[in-house]
């Protein structure tokens, strides 16, 4: 089971659960992939997949950080809408089915479950930003 792009795969797959989504993708907000956002304009999402350590060695499951950030500009955008899209943006990854949707045969990635939730919120540079991530044990493999 090669591990070679299983942060690229759950990125995809990550982008396409906010693409998908009829009410998050109505707010007209680019979703990215990857680990620099600098260079993107506002608003925006970004879905990043850290890497991970090998659950058992040899077996080629790991546990990697998948983190999906909203960041939306103070200026532009109230609180109370800007909580509005992060509650929307936080049940579609804290859904209890989120492994596998996830999870793709076409991708080839599997996902067997979610180890633990972490949600964060900040101000940046007059800018909203909140985080949701999630803790997962996958394989860059199709295991159905």
């Amino acid at each position: 089971m090669a591990y070679n792009s299983l942060e690229e795969k759950l990125e995809t797959r990550a982008k396409a659960v906010l693409d998908d989504d009829s009410t998050f993708s109505g707010y007209s907000i680019t979703v990215s992939k990857g680990e620099d956002d600098d260079e993107l304009g506002l608003p925006r999402c970004l879905v990043i997949c850290e890497g991970g350590e090998e659950s058992v060695p040899g077996l080629g499951n790991f546990n990697v950080e998948l983190t999906v950030r909203l960041v939306e500009s103070m200026d532009d955008t109230a609180l109370a809408t800007h909580q509005t899209r992060v509650a929307v943006m936080r049940d579609l990854f804290m859904d209890d089915g989120i492994a596998a949707t996830l999870s793709d045969e076409d991708e080839d990635v599997t996902v067997f479950g979610v180890r633990s939730f972490r949600t964060s919120k900040m101000t940046e540079d007059r800018n909203w930003v909140a985080e949701v991530s999630l803790e997962l044990l996958a394989a860059g493999s199709n295991m159905s």
